[in-house]
């Protein structure tokens, strides 16, 4: 890849992991990350979502499975804390500073 794309690759994990943090049970189908990807002008093909989730997979930061012709995938404890910007991944995005501050004063809410 090159630099640019790579740049947009990180980015668009990032807001995979994002995308998955905010769904009420951190769960959602690979049709609605599209369309979520396609909303802020990210838009891929379905391959490419797929390969991007696998790859999350792959790193243990999300859970995929099968159901029908649609792919589910879960965001997992790790892949929570890579968007909330408590753990740093190669090859994603780290949240902006703002949005780090933020989740930080959630969790001293709690």
């Amino acid at each position: 890849m090159n630099p640019q794309q790579d740049t947009i690759t990180s980015y668009r994990r990032l807001y995979i992991l994002k995308t998955l943090k905010v769904s009420s049970d951190y769960r959602m189908s690979d049709m609605l990350l599209q369309a979520a990807l396609n909303k802020i002008g990210l838009g891929v093909s379905m391959s490419v979502l797929r390969g991007d989730l696998a790859w999350l997979e792959r790193q243990g930061l999300v859970a995929t499975s099968k159901v029908g012709e649609m792919t589910m995938a879960l965001l997992r404890k790790e892949g929570l804390d890579v968007a909330d910007g408590l753990a740093i991944v190669p090859g994603i995005d780290r949240p902006q500073p703002e949005e780090a501050a933020a989740t930080k004063v959630e969790l001293t809410l709690l």
